[in-house]
């Protein structure tokens, strides 16, 4: 007759999730970057003319992997970049900036960027 030989070893209980010891996570961060498809939806555009405009480099994006990235900072940079103003228009911009507008001009400004005509309406 055989005996078996077996060594037991003793299991120590599971703690309970109140007791186990906290990692430490990484802070959040957000993202950094924007899909195609959000930047299409931000311009209004559609997704093709989107990756019309990313591959001929209009939108600054970058391919990473087999996907098409866009760089916030980038894209606020370069939307920022087409907008057209004239040379009235620039300078009150950099007074509103510095606080030299008057209460008169700032209600000027105010009516101008939104009239309906302005907008096509």
């Amino acid at each position: 007759m055989r005996t078996a030989h077996a060594t037991v070893h003793p299991l120590t209980p599971r703690t309970a999730p109140a007791e186990a010891p906290q990692r430490a996570r990484p802070a959040p961060v957000g993202s950094l970057t924007y899909t195609v498809k959000e930047v299409a939806e931000m311009l209004s555009l559609n997704l093709g003319g989107t990756y019309r405009m990313i591959r001929s480099g209009d939108i600054p994006a970058r391919k990473l992997g087999g996907r098409w990235v866009i760089s916030r900072r980038a894209f606020h940079d370069w939307l920022d970049s087409c907008i057209e103003t004239t040379p009235a228009e620039a300078e009150a911009n950099r007074r509103a900036s510095i606080g030299e507008l008057t209460d008169a001009e700032k209600d000027l400004i105010w009516a101008y960027r939104n009239d309906p005509k302005r907008h096509g309406a």
